[in-house]
């Protein structure tokens, strides 16, 4: 494990010793992020009844429907582990839910495995990426080194997390795969090759830290109906 400290301004070399590590690591998250994950470990979030809400898939960008935070969820069917609840006039994703349906803030309850181990893939996939665009021509060595150092906080950010009990919290991990969507949507540029599916949603965003979802067709009637 101690070769993740070489992933910060060593990206590309660790990244392609550490591949051979990566079940290993995966296991360690599952184990780690799994006991904690929506056993209402997260701080309760209590959402004024002023305002409207809706339920978000972040990963697909789907909209499950309204949420009334004054009903709570009457179908625990409804319950997926890591929908995200926004308010709908700003936009900002302010929650996430447990197991029971309670609302827990999205900066306090650790993120859901499946993504930490996306961000994880993915970072590790773009790192090989561009160390063969960089090899191909088909990028120069100062569109690499960019790249590379975005890729690098990135590094960064997972290894203190694993520092931190290996939990990283769920905002955080959603900023990390809007920076990874960014990161792959400028290489395409660069490569002009297919685009990468991105980790989260279309509509999701970074505005000055505050994850947003941007509103859309659906999302403006969903609002219209309440």
């Amino acid at each position: 494990m101690k070769l993740i400290t070489k992933l910060t301004g060593l990206a590309l070399a660790a990244c392609g010793v550490i591949a051979t590590l990566a079940p290993v690591i995966a296991d360690t998250e599952t184990t780690t992020v799994r006991t904690t994950s929506f056993l209402s470990n997260g701080q309760r979030l209590t959402l004024p009844p002023s305002s409207t809400y809706v339920l978000v898939d972040p990963i697909t960008g789907n909209i499950k429907g309204n949420y009334d935070p004054t009903r709570g969820f009457t179908d625990a069917q409804a319950v997926q582990p890591g929908l995200v609840i926004i308010d709908q006039p700003s936009g900002k994703v302010i929650a996430t839910v447990d197991s029971a349906g309670r609302t827990i803030d999205v900066a306090s309850v650790p993120a859901i495995n499946s993504l930490v181990v996306a961000v994880y893939t993915r970072r590790c996939e773009l790192e090989r990426m561009i160390t063969d665009s960089l090899a191909n021509g088909t990028i120069n060595a100062e569109q690499a080194s960019q790249l590379r150092t975005d890729t690098d906080k990135i590094a960064a950010e997972e290894f203190a997390a694993k520092q931190n009990g290996g939990i990283l919290p769920y905002s955080e991990a959603l900023s990390l795969a809007l920076t990874l969507n960014s990161i792959g949507d400028r290489l395409v540029s660069y490569t002009h090759t297919d685009a990468i599916t991105p980790l989260l949603g279309s509509r999701f965003a970074n505005v000055n830290g505050q994850i947003m979802m941007i509103h859309g067709t659906e999302y403006r009637r969903l609002g219209s109906a309440n």
